[in-house]
C-alpha cells in the first residue's frame, strides 16, 4: 500500500487519456488493481485502460516516482525568543507571546509557507529554561515549523535538554556544523533546503563538539539541496548576513539575528530578514514577483490560539508542581514589618500606595496564572530574594504585592523604634531593576513617579 497524493497527472492511453485528480492509497496487485478514491475520466470501463493506469502506478513505486513538491512562495520568520513565553512588562500594550504567534502562523496557508524560527530558545540556565525550552519544542510541532536554527547562546541547555527538545520538536532543530544527537544538519520542507549556519567561534564547544567551519557547512548545505532554493538560519548580525548573502550568491533566504524585525532584499537578490528580539514579531515575505514584506508585531489584536494556550498552561502547572518558587536562592537579611505596619502611622501616603498598581501587584498575576513563576513574582511582591521575604499568598500575605517595603526596604526595626531606625529616600535606580528595558520599554521614571507620588 502507498500513500500519495498525486495531483493532475495524465496519463497516455492511445486515443483516450485518464486523469487521476486524487489518489490515496492505491493499492496495486493485479491488472484489475482495486484503485479506491480515485476520479478517473472518460474510463468507461476499459480493462485495458486500466491495465495502463495500474501499470503506471506500479512503475511509478518501483521507480521511486514522487509527485512535485509545491515550493513555498512565502516566509515566516522570527527569533529570539530567549524563554520570554508570555508578554511580560508594565507598559500598554505588551507585545508577544507564543499563543499570539500560533495565531499568526496559523493565519498563512500551511501547504505555501516556509516557517522559520531561529534562537536563542531561551536565556538562563535552570530548570524553569529547560521547561521553557519544553514547551517551545511543543510549539514548533504544533505549528509545524520549517525549521529552527540553533545559536551559540542556545549553550545554556544540556545536551539532554537539547535531545528533549528536538525529540518534542519533531527533529526540528537544525545546526549544519555539528554531528550530534539533538540536531540534524538541514532540513527540506515544502520545495526549500533548509541550514543554520552560526558565526559564533566558540559554537559546539560548550556540549563538547567541534563544529565544521562555516564555509564547510555552506558546502555540505549546498550539495544538499540538489537545485532546491537555500534558506539560512544565520547566527550572526545583519551586517554579517549581507557579506553572507553577497559572498553566498545561492542562498535565497537569510534571516539573521537583529534587535529590529524587517526584512530588505541584498544586492545578490537574496532576502535578508531580522528575526526581532524575544520573539514580540513575525515577519512575513513574499517571494513572488510583487516581492513584498511585512513586519506583524504580535500585540493583543492578536486572539491567542487555543492549542498554544494549552501548551503554556502546562508549562505553568509544571512550574507549579516542581515548586520553583521555593527553590529560589534566598539570603539573609533585616525583617520585614509588611505593608499595613508603615500604613498605621504614615495613613496618607498609604492612601496614594492603595490607589496604586502596586498594591494589587500580584493579584495581575494571579489573574493569567504566572504566580507560581519565580521570574514574575520577584517583582510583584516584597523580598522574595530574602529568606525573611514572600514564600506564598497563604504564607506571607503581609508582603504581596508591591508594598512599601520593595522600595524602602525591611522596615520592621524602624516600626518598633521609628526613631533610632530610620529609613532613608528611595533612589531612582532602584526603580529600574524592574522597570527595565526588557519589562518596560521607555520607562520614564519621572512621570511614573507622578503616578505613584506620596
Amino acid at each position: 500500500a502507498i500513500e500519495s497524493a498525486i495531483t493532475q497527472l495524465e496519463l497516455g492511453a492511445g486515443a483516450q487519456r485518464v486523469r487521476v485528480v486524487r489518489l490515496q492509497r492505491a493499492r496495486v496487485v493485479s491488472p484489475r488493481a482495486r484503485l479506491p478514491r480515485v476520479l478517473v475520466a472518460h474510463a468507461d470501463g476499459d480493462e485495458r485502460l486500466l491495465q495502463r493506469l495500474a501499470a503506471a502506478v506500479a512503475v511509478g513505486i518501483v521507480l521511486g516516482w514522487v509527485p512535485p513538491v509545491k515550493t513555498a512562495t512565502t516566509v515566516l520568520a522570527s527569533g529570539d525568543t530567549r524563554g520570554f513565553l508570555a508578554p511580560c512588562g508594565c507598559v500598554k500594550p505588551m507585545k508577544g507571546g507564543i499563543q499570539r504567534k500560533g495565531t499568526v502562523v496559523r493565519s498563512f496557508s500551511k501547504e505555501s509557507t516556509l516557517y522559520l524560527e531561529l534562537g536563542p530558545l531561551v536565556g538562563e540556565r535552570g530548570r524553569q529554561s529547560e521547561l521553557k525550552a519544553d514547551a517551545l519544542a511543543e510549539m514548533l510541532k504544533s505549528l509545524e515549523a520549517s525549521a529552527f536554527g540553533l545559536t551559540g547562546a542556545d549553550a545554556s541547555l544540556s545536551v539532554d535538554a537539547l535531545t528533549q527538545v528536538q525529540r518534542l520538536s519533531g527533529n526540528r532543530l537544525v545546526a549544519t556544523q555539528l554531528n550530534s544527537t539533538f540536531s540534524v544538519p538541514f532540513r527540506s520542507d515544502r520545495g526549500w533546503m533548509i541550514g543554520a549556519i552560526s558565526l559564533d567561534p566558540k559554537f559546539g564547544a560548550a556540549w563538547g563538539l567541534k563544529a565544521s567551519t562555516p564555509q564547510q557547512a555552506w558546502a555540505d548545505l549546498n550539495k544538499a539541496s540538489k537545485g532546491l532554493p537555500i534558506a539560512v538560519l544565520l547566527d550572526g548580525d545583519q551586517s554579517e548576513a549581507k557579506t553572507f548573502a553577497k559572498t553566498h550568491l545561492a542562498a535565497r533566504i537569510v534571516v539573521y539575528r537583529g534587535a529590529t524585525a524587517g526584512a530588505v532584499r541584498a544586492q545578490s537578490g537574496a532576502w535578508l530578514v531580522g528575526s526581532g528580539e524575544r520573539g514580540k514579531s513575525v515577519v512575513s515575505v513574499d517571494l513572488r514577483k510583487s516581492g513584498t514584506s511585512k513586519v506583524i508585531e504580535l500585540g493583543p489584536e492578536h486572539r491567542d490560539d487555543p492549542v498554544i494556550k494549552q501548551i503554556e498552561e502546562r508549562y505553568l502547572g509544571r512550574v507549579g508542581s516542581e515548586n520553583l518558587l521555593k527553590q529560589v536562592a534566598r539570603t539573609t537579611g533585616p525583617e520585614f514589618s509588611g505593608s499595613a505596619a508603615c500604613i498605621s502611622c504614615h495613613s496618607t501616603e498609604g492612601e496614594a500606595w492603595r490607589k496604586s498598581e502596586h498594591s494589587h501587584a500580584l493579584l495581575t498575576l494571579e489573574q493569567v496564572k504566572h504566580d507560581k513563576d519565580p521570574e514574575c513574582v520577584g517583582c510583584h511582591v516584597v523580598g522574595l530574594t530574602k529568606k525573611v521575604g514572600f514564600r506564598s499568598r497563604a504564607e506571607s500575605p503581609e508582603l504581596a504585592n508591591v508594598g512599601c517595603e520593595s522600595c524602602h526596604g525591611a522596615g520592621q526595626a524602624h516600626s518598633q523604634k521609628p526613631l533610632e531606625f530610620k529609613l532613608g529616600k528611595t533612589p531612582e535606580r532602584l526603580c529600574i531593576t524592574c522597570h527595565n528595558p526588557e519589562h518596560s520599554p521607555n520607562f520614564d521614571a519621572i512621570k511614573a513617579w507622578a503616578k505613584v507620588k506620596h
